[in-house]
């Protein structure tokens, strides 16, 4: 069986009524909220998907919203949430491409139709870009870690787009104008042989 668009929409519905009950608990639904979950979609939808494959279109939407929470977070991309398009240079869009070109063709095409409802419900438990480790990734290093923490305080992790009462749609993205290096200048480290020579001099 495959996803319908009212399926799909359906679906998430379900997820955002328990993820605002606080049934989604570090990024995961318990065993028995994944049933209760499923038999509300047999009531609603009046077929059976079961659990797995429930789970399995989960971590896609959540994967979408990822993606399209990096897409937004890039310089000079807007998205006007009424029409559900997203404005980019053609030169952004091959950048992208080369990430992931079936689902940032997706969006140059169709957009993320559900993307305010599944920042809701992923938007604390979805790590993009570099705020994403495996497990079998080395910890950051001190002066990674501290670019990781200017880019999430300049970014974020999902993007809220607010509309005006005049139907003018902007990207409401705030970002500092200073670069990480303008908040926190470091004195350039000096070998010891440039330091031997500064004494010889």
């Amino acid at each position: 069986m495959s996803w319908s668009d009212e399926n799909e929409h359906a679906f998430i519905g379900i997820l955002y009524d328990n993820a605002k009950s606080g049934k989604l608990q570090c990024s995961i639904f318990t065993k028995d909220e994944w049933g209760k979950i499923n038999a509300d979609m047999i009531v609603v939808i009046k077929s059976n998907y079961g659990v797995e494959r429930l789970k399995a279109k989960c971590n896609c939407l959540r994967k979408v919203h990822r993606l399209f929470s990096e897409l937004l977070g890039y310089t000079c991309v807007t998205w006007d949430s009424n029409t559900n398009q997203v404005n980019v240079v053609e030169e952004v869009w091959q950048h992208f491409y080369t990430i992931n070109k079936t689902e940032y063709g997706i969006f140059r095409k169709e957009g993320c139709k559900h993307y305010e409802l599944l920042g809701e419900i992923f938007g604390r438990t979805t790590a993009t870009g570099g705020l994403g480790y495996a497990s079998t990734t080395l910890p950051p290093t001190a002066e990674e870690e501290r670019q990781l923490e200017d880019d999430f305080l300049s970014r974020g992790v999902h993007v809220h787009v607010e509309n005006d009462d005049d139907d003018e749609v902007t990207n409401t993205r705030r970002r500092d104008d200073r670069t990480s290096n303008e908040r926190r200048r470091k004195e350039p480290k000096i070998s010891k042989s440039g330091k031997l020579e500064e004494c010889m001099a």
